[in-house]
Order: C-alpha cells, then sequence, then structure tokens
C-alpha cells in the first residue's frame, strides 16, 4: 500500500480491524507529508511475525510515540535485539520511575558508539541487576586506561 496522497488513510472502525499482507515482499509505505500509524483500539499491537520482518522509520523526525496510559515494547522473538545505527542514536526513558527492565536469562547492553555511555538521571535511578550470574562489563577505551 502506498499512501502518498496528502490525506490518505485506512479507517477502520470495526472492534477487531487488521489489515493482513501475506505477500513474499509486502511492506507498507506511508510518505504524506504528516504520516503515521495510529493505534487506538483497546487492544491494539503491530505484529511483525515474517521471517525477516522490520519497522523502518526513516522520515526526517521520525519516532516512535507511545503514550498509551498502559504501554511496552514486546519482544518476544527467540533473537530479540534492538539497534541504534544514528549518528546520535539515543534511547530516552523519562518517565518519573523510569528503567530498563532486564529480566530475560541472559541479559547484555551493549554499548559500541565511539562516546557511548548510560545516562540515568531519573530522580530515583538505579542500576538493578537481579539475574542469577550478574556482571558488568565496561571495554570502553577511556575506562581502560590508567591514570598517570
Amino acid at each position: 500500500m502506498d499512501f502518498s496522497e496528502p490525506k490518505a488513510r485506512i479507517d477502520h472502525s470495526a472492534p477487531t480491524a487488521r489489515i493482513d499482507l501475506f505477500a513474499p515482499t509486502s511492506r507498507i509505505v506511508i510518505s504524506a507529508p504528516t504520516s503515521g500509524i495510529d493505534i487506538s483500539a483497546p487492544t491494539s499491537r503491530i505484529d511483525n511475525s515474517a521471517p525477516t520482518s522490520r519497522i523502518d522509520i526513516s522520515a526526517p523526525t521520525s519516532g516512535i510515540d507511545i503514550s498509551a496510559p498502559t504501554s511496552r515494547i514486546d519482544i518476544s522473538a527467540p533473537t530479540a535485539r534492538i539497534d541504534l545505527f544514528a549518528q546520535t542514536s539515543r534511547i530516552d526513558i523519562s518517565t518519573p520511575t523510569s528503567g530498563i527492565d532486564t529480566s530475560a536469562p541472559t541479559i547484555r547492553i551493549d554499548l559500541f558508539a565511539p562516546k557511548s555511555k548510560l545516562d540515568i538521571s531519573a530522580p530515583t535511578a538505579r542500576i538493578d541487576i537481579s539475574a542469577p550470574i550478574a556482571r558488568i562489563d565496561l571495554f570502553a577505551p577511556s575506562l581502560l586506561q590508567q591514570p598517570g
């Protein structure tokens, strides 16, 4: 589906509305000036279950805005990961009690950017490592250099 008209949209207000794309190389292209995907149904979700599925957001000022009262991103693939390849990529968590819940059996947060950092500035910020075998590896070159 190519939404290139200024006011093009699919408005389906049935209780169980869905769009199924079963073609081998199916995609939804939204190129309107103020385009977006509005998921406001009580139990709505975006299901990427194709073998090589992805959500590509390449607009000049793009983002994923999750403003539901109880919102979450659930990645349940066998090998799930979030890759940020932008020149100045960051993850912003600005809720009053913000945190990253890593309760998988093997947890890893990799910061490979040249100037990568983990900035925790919430009022009650902390790193809670409750895995059976907790480990923090610091491989940044500036952390390996001895003072003096």
